[in-house]
């Protein structure tokens, strides 16, 4: 620090003013002082404009997930509406292990209802995506009521039913003593009905995905 001092030109200072060092070193002062705080402006600035565009990144990013998770909820609340139609459709339809059943019971409540089945014909149908079409002919003879009858429980029974042909024709029997003289009702329904194919849904989306 001693060197330090003995190399200022005391000599040259003496004809300085006092009033003209203070204003020299001020003027130092303030040159440093606008060094140090354009230094410092510009780091923080350049620290500030890095932490805008990180902010602006997370807000696109965030953006970006938002957009996804909300076009995840709308699909899947579409494929759970779809699900829910598609499960409703299919408990509609009976499946095709049903069948044979389902024919047993409609000879037996026909024959409960006094009903005579003449011809009782189940053809093979044609197999859609889902869903196989099975056309039924029936010829039955028996009471208008009971016919009636009989044709509800059938619609109920196979649940889809479509019908395409029906002919209606009364028959005289004979006169009785007891009745009167009666008659039977000649009916001939042509009809189809629909049973679902078990694993069909599964077989169409693996029809998809192999596409």
């Amino acid at each position: 620090m001693d060197k330090l001092f003995d190399k200022i030109p005391y000599d040259d200072l003496d004809g300085v003013q006092f009033t003209h060092m203070l204003v020299g070193a001020v003027g130092i002062g303030f040159v440093l002082f606008i060094g140090y705080f354009f230094t410092f402006h510009n780091a923080t600035n350049a620290e500030f404009e890095k932490l805008a565009k990180k902010k602006e990144a997370a807000q696109r990013t965030l953006k970006l997930y938002k957009s996804i998770v909300a076009k995840e909820d709308r699909v899947a609340k579409n494929m759970a509406q779809v699900k829910g139609k598609f499960d409703a459709f299919k408990s509609q339809m009976p499946g095709q292990a049903e069948i044979p059943g389902l024919m047993r019971k409609i000879e037996a409540f026909g024959k409960q209802r006094n009903i005579k089945m003449v011809a009782l014909t189940l053809n093979e149908g044609v197999v859609g995506d889902f869903y196989k079409e099975i056309p039924l002919k029936i010829q039955l003879n028996g009471e208008i009521w009971g016919t009636l009858d009989f044709i509800e429980y059938m619609q109920n029974l196979l649940r889809l039913v479509s019908l395409e042909n029906l002919v209606l024709k009364f028959q005289r029997l004979k006169f009785s003593e007891g009745t009167g003289r009666t008659g039977s009702l000649v009916t001939v329904l042509t009809l189809k009905t629909y049973s679902f194919v078990d694993g069909a849904e599964n077989r169409t989306a693996s029809k998809k995905d192999s596409k």
